[in-house]
């Protein structure tokens, strides 16, 4: 059993923790005070008295059928009480009353102690299909030790690895993947420094850590947006103030294409910026920028830098 799922908390507020989310009409109001009946049900269950609490959330439930905080106190007392099926029934209306992830989730672990494994597979696929992902959850439940083993909860697993890890899957931020290792960096005949590129933050981004040879450093966060189909480079480095922001990245034919990015010169001129990665060869990157001064009429290059991959 998960202790801070099927525990003393609310799987409706614990739900809403972990998804870091307040319901609208929460706030800026104070949570309204349970009825007296509630308060009893509640003290009750804080006591451990779990047979009690069921009496009561019972009470509390048909005069409110629509509260959800009842309905999962009850589910949590009869699970207690290893009264599982009826405390699947009880996360199932606390579900249906107020939502959450983990009433439903809570419903399944409880078929699943009953021997439900049909039915806990199901409120499993469920929760995966509407965007579950806490995969690690359910690999340490030991409510669902007997589902794991059944072959039908293999790709519900495989559903909620893919919410908690979606770049991994996504094709389009997978593009720049080959700009991924450990480079020697020259222009031309001559090293211009080293760039260690890593795949950070469940592969969504595609991170340089660039150290020129001459000293200085810099970064670069460089992203597949999925919201404007694009790809997006942040770069940052120890010898300039503030950051510059590339944007509409797009792939083809081998090539990674930052369109645009601006800057301002020590004059205070605004200058454009193009930025090019070509994927040459399993050891090999060109890295090769461009600037404008005329607002994209003409480009003039500004570096132009062979990727060889140390081996």
């Amino acid at each position: 059993m998960h202790p801070f799922v099927r525990g003393t908390f609310s799987a409706t507020i614990m739900s809403l923790a972990l998804a870091g989310a307040v319901p609208l009409s929460a706030q800026g109001a104070p949570p309204a005070a349970p009825s007296p009946l509630q308060a009893r049900a509640d003290t009750a269950f804080a006591r451990h008295d779990y047979a009690g609490a069921v009496t009561l959330y019972r009470q509390v439930a048909a005069q409110s059928p629509a509260n959800g905080a009842a309905w999962n106190r009850l589910g949590a007392a009869y699970y207690q009480l290893g009264r599982f099926p009826e405390a699947a029934d009880a996360y199932q209306h606390a579900y249906h009353a107020a939502g959450g992830p983990f009433a439903l989730y809570n419903a399944a672990a409880s078929y699943a102690r009953a021997g439900q494994r049909a039915a806990a597979i199901a409120d499993l696929d469920s929760l995966a299909r509407s965007g579950f992902a806490l995969p690690k959850l359910l690999e340490g439940d030991s409510d669902l030790v007997a589902v794991r083993a059944d072959p039908a909860f293999a790709p519900v697993m495989a559903t909620i690895q893919r919410n908690a890890t979606p770049c991994a899957s996504e094709p389009k931020a997978r593009q720049l993947d080959f700009w991924v290792g450990e480079w020697d960096v020259t222009s031309g005949p001559q090293p211009v420094g080293t760039s260690s590129v890593q795949l950070i933050l469940g592969s969504c981004v595609v991170f340089e850590n660039w150290t020129g040879r001459l000293g200085g450093t810099g970064k670069s966060f460089n992203v597949y947006n999925a919201a404007t189909d694009e790809w997006q480079q942040y770069w940052v480095a120890d010898r300039q103030q503030g950051a510059t922001l590339y944007t509409q990245g797009v792939y083809q034919d081998g090539r990674l294409f930052y369109r645009h990015a601006e800057f301002k010169g020590p004059d205070g001129k605004t200058w454009l910026r193009r930025l090019s990665f070509y994927n040459i060869d399993h050891d090999h990157v060109r890295q090769f920028s461009e600037r404008s001064g005329d607002g994209g009429a003409t480009w003039t290059t500004e570096y132009d830098f062979l990727y060889t991959r140390k081996h």
